[in-house]
């Protein structure tokens, strides 16, 4: 995006969600030729336009944290860095980052007690910067949570194409070409990943132009549970870049030659770094979306003499490349699945000309899903009358049941409510049914439900 596109007081606002320990929300560092001396540092900074390389200042550098230890931990590495940089902070002024939950609609806090009027005040400026602060670049490594706690209206409504701060229509994850998914279970869109992003791409639509670059959960490139959201975004924006970093220890991913493939992170689930680019002058239709794989090990070491150089890996790639030397593939996603991976479409007229599995398979089921298998199915009849006895014993408490049986509480199911609705059922008995469950050695064994 050009330097001139842009008004002097909208000049690159940045918001780094979440915030992590400082991990992102850093002041970029000038090459040595721009390194002003102490004493002219705090003149640069304020001035914004100078030096050209250096031009992210406190006041346009913004970062939301729902932690107090690492919010705590980044206004003291940044003080410290800034501090090393002869800035002087004035008397009203303050770090940017601001204890709050992204997710949350923003909203003003009053009337609260005094030793909760900090917190509230905090809430408050966050709010500020969520509603009016003309954001142009949200970035960060948003946390993967399948079962997400942050189930507010206001995140849930965007998820599903409703603005409920401005009662606006905007874009919907859970439809694909203005129809719904028909998907029996799509929970996955409910990610706290997948939120973030969703947070991120109203923050930039708000601005009207704009940059999120995230790393995260690659899930979303070719599940086809996100096909909505992948169109989604593909309406949103007018640049994507996906550079898939793979290492999924799940799928047991390998590199194309067969090679061993390492996660960037101590993780399982494969990553991306993806970029989303929306212009002043966006352009009609879908985005154009740009791909490249990053396979190997983490770091790729020789011996030099007695000592061990780095001369490979993902993480010396991603030191010494950026956008423009990165070789992208430009993809043409098509519809119904919009992936954002690359795909042989040789094939792809003669497969679509038969029949859908689902037209020859009309009557379709999951079978039935306990959660709980350990607790719910049993060889032996006895046992599990057994267990549903003791589920219905009042003198047996719930964390006494919790600890022997090693069940636990979650938001669709809970141990009391259960034990509750046995209590209730006369003819709990008769529901226990004889059922196939897997194949074991080749053998269809039987369970008791």
């Amino acid at each position: 995006m050009k330097k001139t596109e842009l008004s002097p007081a909208r000049q690159k606002q940045l918001v780094p969600v979440p915030t992590h320990p400082g991990a992102f929300a850093v002041i970029p560092q000038a090459p040595p030729r721009f390194i002003p001396s102490k004493g002219i540092i705090k003149e640069v900074i304020h001035a914004h336009e100078a030096l050209g390389e250096l031009r992210v200042s406190t006041a346009r550098l913004y970062g939301f944290e729902l932690l107090m230890a690492p919010y705590a931990v980044a206004h003291m590495k940044l003080g410290l860095q800034l501090k090393e940089s002869g800035y002087d902070f004035q008397s009203s002024e303050r770090i940017r980052i601001y204890l709050t939950n992204t997710l949350e609609e923003a909203h003003a806090m009053t009337g609260l007690p005094l030793f909760t009027q900090w917190i509230a005040e905090e809430a408050n400026a966050a709010s500020n910067v969520k509603q009016d602060s003309p954001v142009m670049v949200v970035l960060g490594n948003p946390p993967y949570s399948g079962h997400s706690a942050n189930t507010g209206e206001w995140i849930s409504g965007l998820l599903r194409g409703m603005d409920t701060a401005s009662n606006k229509k905007t874009g919907n994850y859970f439809e694909v070409d203005g129809q719904p998914l028909g998907e029996r279970n799509p929970k996955w869109l409910n990610d706290d990943y997948v939120k973030f992003i969703r947070f991120a791409q109203w923050r930039i639509e708000q601005t009207g132009y704009g940059v999120l670059a995230f790393i995260s959960n690659n899930g979303y490139l070719d599940n086809p549970t996100f096909r909505g959201m992948r169109q989604s975004l593909m309406h949103t924006f007018d640049d994507i870049y996906i550079l898939d970093l793979h290492g999924n220890s799940k799928k047991k991913e390998k590199c194309p030659d067969g090679s061993e493939d390492k996660n960037v992170f101590d993780i399982m689930q494969g990553v991306a770094i993806g970029i989303f680019i929306k212009r002043t002058r966006s352009r009609e239709g879908l985005a154009t979306v740009h791909h490249a794989d990053l396979w190997g090990k983490r770091e790729v070491h020789e011996k030099d003499g007695q000592e061990s150089k780095l001369v490979g890996g993902k993480y010396k790639w991603l030191w010494e490349n950026d956008l423009a030397s990165t070789e992208w593939a430009t993809l043409k996603p098509q519809v119904p699945h919009y992936l954002l991976v690359p795909q042989n479409t040789t094939l792809a007229v003669e497969y679509d000309t038969w029949h859908k599995i689902t037209y020859i398979m009309a009557v379709n089921v999951l079978g039935f899903q306990t959660h709980r298998d350990n607790f719910a199915i049993d060889f032996d009849r006895s046992t599990v009358l057994q267990r549903i006895r003791d589920m219905k014993d009042s003198s047996t408490t719930d964390d006494e049941l919790r600890d022997k049986y090693k069940l636990k509480d979650n938001r669709d199911w809970q141990v009391s409510s259960a034990r509750k609705q046995l209590r209730d059922d006369k003819d709990w008995e008769s529901k226990l049914i004889s059922c196939t469950q897997r194949y074991i050695c080749g053998t269809k064994t039987q369970r008791k439900l």
